[in-house]
């Protein structure tokens, strides 16, 4: 495997040599071929008339393009649903189907009041103050609340407020506070 008068190099004790490769050649195995005789082959059952389970089925190609294409057409509408915030109760045939796959909204009532001061720095300070109500008739996991920010032009500056409890059980009520500094002075919409 290895050419003649190629240099090697021991790597424990660095010594150097030469190989000479001996010119003889290698034998090698051969496994004897083995040949199997022909199967015999069994003569085709006549032709008869197809029952019913025996009929030709469509091709795994069309089933698989009929199912991607609805598949498809499903997703288009949810995402329409969603974006346009369609009552999925209103369409026919799949309304109903779609309605169930529709995430239901919590069932939280959320106040808050903002106010901004003016610091001794000229900064000015943001401080929200609100309340999360669960109005459902059971304990509901609380999501972190964005807060945004905006001018006319549109969000200049948005936020995560976590709740202080995980669970809010139901009729029960939790507060919240946050602040923020550093905003357009045009920045007056909250939400």
């Amino acid at each position: 495997m290895i050419a003649d008068n190629t240099r090697m190099r021991c790597a424990a004790c660095e010594h150097r040599w030469t190989l000479e490769a001996d010119n003889e050649p290698v034998p090698t195995a051969v496994a004897p071929a083995v040949i199997a005789p022909p199967e015999p082959v069994e003569p085709a059952p006549p032709a008869t008339d197809m029952a019913d389970d025996d009929a030709p089925r469509p091709a795994p190609v069309l089933r698989t393009i009929a199912a991607i294409v609805i598949g498809g057409a499903l997703m288009v509408a949810a995402g329409a649903l969603w974006v346009a915030r369609i009552d999925p109760n209103q369409l026919p045939l799949v309304g109903d189907e779609i309605a169930a796959l529709m995430p239901r909204p919590l069932p939280l009532a959320i106040s808050f009041t903002a106010r901004t001061t003016t610091l001794a720095s000229g900064d000015r300070l943001l401080e929200i103050n609100g309340s999360i109500h669960n109005t459902g008739k059971t304990a509901v996991s609380l999501p972190d609340l964005e807060a945004r920010l905006a001018n006319t032009g549109g969000t200049v500056r948005r936020w995560r407020i976590a709740p202080s409890v995980a669970n809010l059980e139901p009729g029960a009520s939790v507060t919240f506070t946050s602040t923020a500094t550093g905003f357009p002075a045009d920045a007056t919409l909250v939400g």
